[in-house]
């Protein structure tokens, strides 16, 4: 597929301008009297993104017409069709959803022996079965109440420990122009050819299996 990028520093001389964003009704329509067939960029202030969209409209939810546009329709129109964001146009966006999801560790805490309702394993009355078993459901009586803490990335515990971290989720558009999905842990590094993300579903969460930390990880932190 063709690369098509906005051109950075001719969008931002708009927006300073007044040139590209008009913030009247959303149901008027542009000035553009361009004769070629065209998609404009639209862009969004408040959350800092931009992307194409195939209409003429001063505003189309949230995001403002811009004066910039592409004629490379064929793949433009792929683009608007998938509602795809290009990842090299909003880098800025893109950053804060990264640094607003940081690897996080987690402790598993086991609390007072306190008497109440729990879900687990254990001895009891199976209201299934109607009998008294071993069985996995809710219970009443005493037992140990646990939870997942927030520890610091760099400390030590006893307790099993888990790793919370985060992927992203990005696109190509192949040359039969099917779309084709991946996952990535950053976006450091763009793929010349994963070079697309759509807002909703971008981060998936992923919580490692548990484990216990070695002891090497005590004398560091202790330093």
């Amino acid at each position: 597929m063709k690369k098509t990028y906005v051109n950075k520093k001719l969008l931002a001389i708009l927006i300073s301008s007044g040139m590209a964003i008009t913030l009247t009704g959303c149901g008027k329509a542009s000035n553009c009297n361009i004769e070629n067939e065209h998609i404009h960029i639209y862009h969004n202030e408040k959350n800092n993104l931009t992307k194409y969209i195939n209409s003429e409209k001063l505003k189309v939810k949230g995001f403002d017409w811009t004066a910039y546009y592409s004629e490379d329709i064929e793949n433009v129109s792929l683009i608007c069709e998938n509602d795809f964001y290009i990842i090299n146009d909003n880098l800025e966006y893109l950053k804060k959803i990264v640094n607003s999801n940081q690897h996080q560790r987690e402790e598993y805490v086991i609390n007072d022996y306190i008497y109440g309702n729990y879900y687990g394993y254990d001895y009891g009355y199976n209201y299934k079965s109607k009998k008294y078993e071993y069985f996995m459901g809710y219970h009443t009586g005493y037992h140990y109440e646990s939870h997942w803490k927030n520890i610091d990335i760099n400390e030590y515990t006893d307790n099993k420990v888990r790793d919370i971290t985060y992927k992203y989720k990005v696109y190509k558009i192949n040359d039969d122009k099917s779309i084709s999905m991946k996952f990535v842990d950053n976006f450091d590094e763009i793929d010349n050819k994963y070079m697309f993300f759509k807002k909703s579903g971008l981060v998936t969460k992923v919580i490692s299996d548990e484990y216990y930390l070695e002891k090497e990880i005590s004398k560091n932190y202790q330093k």
